[in-house]
């Protein structure tokens, strides 16, 4: 059987809202009826055809989008790859799912009319017909769901070059896991909804980097994460369980942090952004936090130039802005644009701030939703996450200061209140 896409279809297709969004796992379990449903299709790797369809059952279960990758890519076993799949193997799996009947296949570069495929990540749909052979039995897609939880990684390691790799699973991994794990069986219990009302899901892991667990460290792939918010503040227009939500953010986290170390931060204020007065404070936040994580001058200006040029900022040079920065803050000279790169230490400390917070919400059965060194709650746990937060920065940096933080809400006329919530 052939689906043809109809012209609704493709616009039903652009609509779709990708904000919710999964990717193939390739360790999940298969079910017996599935492999049963599909041992007569003589696939050329029914094992690789069925975990595409254990996927997709949970995509539908989650009202989510279901993403594959197009990278070229080795086949070996991993953690991350029990059974050493490659893209390759993936990518046939859906071109024959597709010519069964069973599966749209959206490839990025057709879709987004790019050059490069690998540009993004493409993505699968079912067609009617999948849904009308698979949908109908709730045993199977309650299944699905739980072998898709199963197999979710709560930890990815990588290395310098950012590829997945294994690590040792001991103690302290395994606190991590269990941590992240009850975060995501927790937000799992409350129904999260966007500014358009569309429900999305969250399911976090926490990423390190350099093969080494005090590098990076935050926490990452929830939906939540794609929700943009600088100009509409629609983080802010979230609900959980149809309750408004309350962001708390800590001001200025990395320079505070690198403060700390050096025993000055109280010489800080409460916003150090507002120390270069001529220049836009979004713009000194970026250009700080990029030299943060890049090894030398030159790196900062050329990253800082390209990101200005995709932001049509021209006020300033980037050369003009690194300047302005080192002049501002003479005593953090050793940690902008420093060649062991201090950026992702910071943000292996912020993760633990997060880890602390994430771990006493969950235990306490309350929706928690980390977005990097900032947390989004109920608004009745307001006051809860201030605390958890403020204890989190003492705790993780073993100091005694005054942590700086900001709450933001969206007020009844719709605008967007901020207070300061420093303790």
């Amino acid at each position: 059987m052939k689906v043809r896409l109809t012209d609704e279809g493709v616009i039903q297709s652009c609509k779709t809202y990708s904000i919710n969004n999964r990717h193939i796992l390739l360790n999940v379990a298969i079910d017996i009826k599935v492999k049963n449903k599909t041992r007569p299709w003589k696939t050329k790797k029914p094992t690789v055809t069925n975990i595409i369809i254990m996927n997709m059952l949970y995509s539908l279960n989650k009202n989510c989008r279901l993403y594959y990758s197009r990278q070229k890519s080795a086949a070996y076993k991993s953690t991350y790859n029990v059974r050493g799949l490659s893209n390759y193997h993936i990518m046939n799996a859906i071109d024959e799912l597709e010519q069964l009947g069973y599966l749209f296949n959206r490839i990025a570069s057709r879709q987004y009319d790019m050059k490069d495929e690998h540009t993004m990540s493409s993505w699968i749909e079912p067609t009617p017909f999948f849904k009308s052979e698979f949908l109908t039995d709730t045993e199977l897609m309650m299944k699905a769901n739980s072998a898709f939880n199963a197999a979710w990684m709560p930890i990815i390691m990588r290395d310098a070059d950012k590829n997945p790799i294994d690590y040792r699973a001991d103690e302290y991994s395994f606190a991590i896991e269990n941590v992240v794990t009850r975060l995501n069986e927790t937000n799992d219990q409350f129904v999260f909804t966007d500014h358009d009302g569309l429900e999305f899901q969250n399911l976090y892991c926490r990423i390190f980097n350099n093969s080494n667990f005090m590098q990076g460290g935050r926490f990452y792939k929830a939906s939540v994460l794609n929700i943009e918010n600088k100009e509409s503040d629609n983080r802010l227009r979230i609900k959980i369980d149809g309750e408004s939500v309350v962001e708390v953010d800590y001001t200025a986290l990395h320079i505070f942090i690198a403060a700390e170390k050096l025993g000055i931060a109280h010489t800080l204020g409460d916003d150090p952004y507002k120390r270069i007065t001529d220049i836009d404070r979004n713009i000194v936040k970026l250009s700080i936090n990029t030299m943060f994580n890049c090894t030398s001058r030159g790196q900062a200006v050329k990253a800082l130039g390209k990101r200005f040029k995709e932001l049509k900022y021209t006020e300033r040079s980037s050369v003009q802005v690194v300047e302005a920065v080192f002049s501002a803050f003479p005593e953090l000279k050793h940690e902008f644009c420093y060649q062991q790169c201090s950026g992702l230490t910071m943000q292996n400390k912020d993760s633990w701030m997060t880890h602390y917070v994430a771990n006493v919400m969950s235990t306490l059965g309350k929706p928690f939703l980390p977005v990097h060194d900032s947390g989004i709650v109920r608004a009745q746990d307001e006051a809860l996450l201030i605390e958890l937060m403020c204890n989190a920065y003492k705790q993780t940096l073993n100091v005694d200061s005054i942590v700086h933080m900001k709450a933001s809400r969206m007020g009844a006329d719709g605008v967007k209140v901020k207070d300061d919530v420093s303790c």
